[in-house]
């Protein structure tokens, strides 16, 4: 993002209602990310079921929305 945006480390970002800054994100980390998806009810990721990705805008697809994709099939296969 060029640092146009403040960086979120969790689930919210900072300023959004909720944010609390001592609760800590998630190394990025594929491999353990495979592992835990094994380890849920879905198996595998092939058993989870369709993902929906909800960003601001107009509908149109948008860089970081495709970059975003592009990182969950290359990290994940799906």
């Amino acid at each position: 993002m060029q640092n146009m945006v403040q960086r979120a480390d969790g689930m919210l970002p900072p300023a959004m209602p909720g944010y609390n800054p001592d609760v800590e994100g998630l190394a990025f980390d594929p491999a353990k990310a495979l592992e835990l998806i094994g380890q849920s009810r879905y198996g595998s990721v092939a058993g989870l079921p369709p993902i929906v990705l909800t960003s601001s805008g107009r509908g149109e697809q948008s860089p970081i929305n495709e970059a975003i994709v592009a990182m969950w099939k290359q990290n994940l296969g799906r």
